[in-house]
């Protein structure tokens, strides 16, 4: 069904990502006759370079966590973390084109699959390079103007930045050990309940954040800033959901399930008194 459009995906990924003026070797490459080239191997020289993005992805993201702490500018690592973003495209481009020639070998359903999700899991890793880059640039935007987080709202950044970064870490690790999970997966699930979490909070910092505004007790240019960054981790946190997803599958319908489970946990919880005392 995909195969047709496989050019069209080539095209559409050269437009989104094109050369930037990075020199980079390129490690992927299928040369040979085709039919002879085993479709398996192929995916795996994918799966490394997905191993790479995540190392990647960790430093820019802690590298970008970092910057945003800072109380005075650190040039070097913000050219840093512009670079990681340059790397990363270029590995994603290169991924896509890899896997888009390896689709058109001949392959089974399950090994389709796989290289449909190394696809989508190359895009969610370079899309949350992103918005590592942006972090660093709304804290710089913040040095050269000279503006100052209030103690609360830098209290309130840095536990939304270790929250999303133990999560994002905990789900690259296991998208790297799972290729699938069954639905009553304990470590899908406590990745759902730290998604979940970090959404909860995102909402109290946001609430208070306006409390703060409306109170006068944040300069107005510092406050958009920092709704920024947390709009930001926001999508990185959104990002890494769909990595998981990308990989596993049916996200959505295990958070459900999860909620439906808690549920009735809870109520189960509440009742057990009652039941007692008949």
């Amino acid at each position: 069904f995909f195969l047709p459009l496989l050019p069209l995906l080539v095209k559409l990924v050269v437009w989104m990502k094109p050369d930037k003026g990075m020199k980079s070797k390129k490690r992927l490459k299928l040369s040979g006759d085709l039919t002879k080239i085993s479709p398996e191997l192929a995916l795996e020289e994918a799966e490394g370079e997905i191993r790479l993005m995540r190392d990647v992805v960790m430093d820019s993201y802690r590298d970008a966590a970092k910057y945003v702490r800072l109380t005075a500018d650190q040039p070097d690592l913000y050219q840093n973390i512009d670079h990681l973003e340059h790397v990363t495209d270029n590995i994603q481009m290169e991924v896509t084109l890899f896997l888009t020639e390896v689709m058109q070998l001949s392959m089974t359903a399950d090994q389709a699959r796989r290289g449909y999700s190394l696809i989508r899991i190359s895009d969610e890793l370079e899309s949350i390079v992103d918005y590592c880059q942006n972090l660093a640039k709304y804290r710089a935007r913040m040095f050269r103007d000279k503006m100052v987080f209030t103690s609360d709202a830098q209290s309130d950044l840095n536990e939304l930045l270790e929250r999303t970064g133990v999560f994002l870490e905990g789900a690259v690790q296991f998208m790297i050990v799972h290729h699938d999970a069954e639905m009553n997966d304990e470590e899908v699930r406590e990745l759902i309940r730290q998604s979940d979490g970090i959404g909860e909070r995102a909402d109290e910092i946001r609430d208070a954040h306006l409390e703060r505004v409306r109170e006068g007790r944040c300069d107005a240019l510092a406050g958009m800033v920092f709704s920024d960054i947390v709009v930001a981790l926001r999508r990185i946190k959104n990002h890494t959901v769909n990595l998981i997803d990308a990989r596993i599958g049916r996200w959505e319908e295990r958070r459900d399930a999860l909620r439906n489970l808690e549920r009735k946990e809870t109520k189960r919880i509440a009742a057990a008194p009652a039941a007692g005392t008949n």
